[in-house]
């Protein structure tokens, strides 16, 4: 979760975009919430963090549900390679309030609106701490309010540093998404809460768009006021379109032989914010509210149908296809679920069969788009969405101790070393594994062998003269969201580059994170 003076996750709008102010109550004394931000929170998440001669700033930037939690540990992984960065993150420091896991149990959705006023104190003074230190600092922002992005490269560049420590290069990730694509995320992480813990953070649909909007805002002043150093706009799977050099004061300018060259940041954001998805991004998209119909309470089901009508414009035509299969979704809701598990999905979580889905509905749209008029072909298909859908909401009807026995099941049979008939196909659209990475990394090499660095965002590349490859890998030796060259079509995951982790990177501390 990213800095939240207007705290997406559980504010309302007093008027659209207009989020609602900070609850005061349970407010801990100014002296105790140093106290515990001293004792408890520096600690644990500060104190061994590694100071910095040349310390990077990394904002990873986008509107709540983006998906910025898989770039921001790609990130966090690049900057480590220095010694330990400071991940400032308020879902680390909030169960640390002495209330909040009352307020959690007794009122979950109030409860992070709540403990916002000694989070968002919290917050700075893990900032003013990194600071004063020179660590290399990772933060998330959900862009709502200048309060959350052109405040902090503010603070950033005004910092009083320890002697002897470089400025900070601040750099920006844009993960610049649709927004039907993230306020589903929003959807899916919901129910996914509610499913574990019986209660969840619901966003309200008005912040989520002033946030949207807000992506575009700091895009623009970043540009305008030269706040940072550098910046890239990223799909959610972590593919960079665009990448920029940011002059203080002056023009900015892309980088040559790179992706997205030609563009202002804000224009490469806004073509994100409305590209048409690829069919394999589509069809992921369309698995995913798929599922959600069939297992989202009543109250939910309006926002998922604002949802689907406002991702028209984004799925590839033809249209027939993925209409299709949000109507036999909510057909699923008033027939009666299957009474026995698929036996062929047994050993799969709900979240391989959700792939599985989306593979299934990718191909059935490409047999469309070619004019394959088979019957045969069409009916199983249509046999297998229902197969997937039906498993699915069985599972959803399921209380919570027999979808615990079933959990444990599937562990132990994938634990079995007997390999599984018919693997699962690779995650596919703008999933959230490390597989084709955000390249997120410095002097992570394209192409044609590049040497990768081992520092972060600390020296100088080779020199680039007229090429336009060498300008590319120069860039990406100066900075630490360098892209990867982005794929077109499918986004299958493939062999990680050499400056990228064989393995994914690890957890963040305890909390939760966006």
């Amino acid at each position: 979760m990213s800095r939240s003076p207007n705290d997406p996750a559980t504010s309302t709008g007093t008027s659209a975009g207009t989020p609602k102010g900070p609850a005061l109550e349970g407010r801990l004394p100014l002296a105790e919430n140093q106290r515990i931000f001293r004792e408890e929170i520096a600690p644990v998440f500060l104190d061994g963090c590694a100071p910095q001669r040349a310390p990077v700033a990394v904002i990873v930037a986008g509107q709540t549900g983006a998906g910025k939690t898989a770039v921001t540990r790609m990130v966090k992984d690049a900057l480590d390679r220095g010694g330990p960065s400071a991940w400032i993150n308020m879902d680390f420091y909030n169960p640390h309030h002495p209330e909040y896991a009352r307020w959690q149990a007794e009122r979950p959705q109030e409860a992070d609106a709540l403990v916002r006023p000694d989070g968002d104190r919290w917050w700075e003074q893990a900032q003013d701490l990194a600071l004063s230190r020179g660590y290399n600092i990772l933060l998330e922002s959900a862009m709502v309010t200048p309060a959350e992005y052109e405040d902090i490269c503010r603070r950033i560049r005004s910092a009083r540093l320890p002697d002897g420590v470089a400025p900070y290069r601040i750099e920006t990730a844009f993960v610049a998404v649709p927004g039907p694509v993230s306020r589903l995320g929003v959807m899916t992480r919901y129910l996914d809460e509610l499913q574990r813990h019986g209660h969840g953070r619901l966003v309200d649909p008005d912040i989520h768009d002033a946030a949207l909007r807000g992506v575009v805002r700091g895009a623009a002043a970043l540009e305008r006021e030269g706040l940072g150093d550098f910046a890239s706009v990223l799909r959610r799977g972590g593919e960079t379109v665009h990448m920029q050099h940011i002059a203080p004061g002056g023009p900015s300018s892309d980088v040559t032989g790179t992706p997205g060259a030609g563009a202002s940041l804000v224009a490469a954001v806004e073509r994100e914010h409305a590209r048409v998805q690829t069919t394999a991004e589509a069809a992921q998209f369309v698995a995913r509210h798929a599922a959600a119909v069939v297992t989202a309470p009543d109250y939910a089901l309006p926002e998922l149908d604002r949802i689907a009508r406002s991702a028209a414009p984004i799925l590839p035509a033809p249209e027939a296809p993925w209409r299709a299969v949000a109507d036999r979704a909510a057909a699923l809701r008033t027939a009666e679920p299957p009474h026995r598990p698929e036996p062929t999905l047994l050993a799969r979580g709900d979240h391989e069969v959700i792939d599985l889905l989306a593979h299934n509905l990718a191909e059935r749209h490409i047999a469309v788009s070619r004019g394959d008029t088979n019957p045969a072909t069409a009916a199983r298909h249509e046999h297998t969405t229902d197969r997937l859908l039906g498993e699915l909401s069985r599972r959803s009807a399921l209380p919570p101790e027999a979808r615990g026995a079933e959990e444990i099941h599937r562990r132990a049979l994938r634990a079995d070393p007997m390999p599984q008939a018919t693997p699962p196909p690779a995650r596919q659209g703008p999933g959230t594994g490390t597989g084709t990475g955000v390249g997120a990394v410095a002097g992570a090499a394209a192409g044609s062998g590049a040497t990768a660095r081992a520092d972060v965002g600390t020296g100088t590349g080779a020199g680039t003269g007229s090429n336009p490859t060498a300008a590319a890998a120069a860039a990406r030796s100066r900075s630490v969201v360098a892209p990867q060259t982005p794929t077109s079509g499918t986004r299958t995951p493939t062999a990680p580059p050499r400056a990228l982790p064989a393995t994914r990177p690890a957890e963040p501390p305890p909390g939760r994170a966006r």
